[in-house]
């Protein structure tokens, strides 16, 4: 199987190991194209301490997706917004960074790995596992985040009559959830209590029930 971003796609149990040790050589900072989820978005916006309008206005350009909806990619310049001589926002960088050179593929409900095409850490002889590669890049509730944000690729523009509704809904619940739409929907809905990616998860399965 072959991915357009990773190349010849060989996957990996998570027991399985291999040779690998970030040489911090920023690479992956470079010349990238990072698309962004709600979570990736939400840790920015409180490490930066600003709201997602202001986010996106300064940090994220928009393009249209695979199914015809806005997506959302972090600027280059060409390099990462967020680079200079190193990660300014380490802690809070999004999952596709704490995957990276690793990426995944969910396959009902279980995730697989596969390497990117070339990364100089896999030179280096360290030998891990992607289990231990995953604990030390706390990527656990990432992943399981991400294993239901998959739930997004199922909205499809084209079956609704409604597009402008199903566009406009999609970009202020995923991606302006802070908005004042948002938190009026929040209230409407009862679900001021459930915790962040719960939320995510139900404005996801309410655009689903829309087409």
């Amino acid at each position: 199987m072959k991915h357009s971003d990773f190349g010849e796609i060989k996957f990996k149990k998570p027991g399985v190991s291999f040779y690998f040790k970030c040489t911090r050589c920023a690479s992956c900072c470079k010349n990238m194209k990072l698309k962004l989820n709600s979570l990736d978005i939400k840790l920015l916006c409180d490490k930066l301490k600003i709201s997602t309008k202001q986010f996106h206005s300064k940090y994220t350009t928009i393009i249209v997706g695979k199914n015809d909806l806005p997506e959302y990619l972090l600027k280059t310049k060409p390099q990462c917004v967020f680079y200079n001589e190193g990660c300014t926002v380490h802690e809070s960088r999004p999952i596709s960074c704490r995957l990276y050179p690793f990426g995944s593929y969910n396959v009902f409900d279980k995730i697989y790995y596969f390497k990117v095409n070339h990364c100089q850490g896999f030179e280096k002889k360290k030998k891990i596992t992607i289990n231990r590669f995953i604990k030390e890049n706390k990527l656990d509730n990432y992943l399981s985040f991400v294993n239901r944000w998959e739930l997004v690729n199922n909205i499809k523009l084209s079956d609704i009559n409604d597009q402008s509704k199903l566009i406009e809904s999609y970009k202020q619940l995923l991606y302006f959830f802070d908005s004042n739409f948002t938190k009026r929907f929040i209230k409407e809905h009862k679900i001021q209590n459930y915790p962040f990616e719960d939320k995510i998860l139900y404005f996801i399965n309410y655009l689903l029930e829309l087409n």
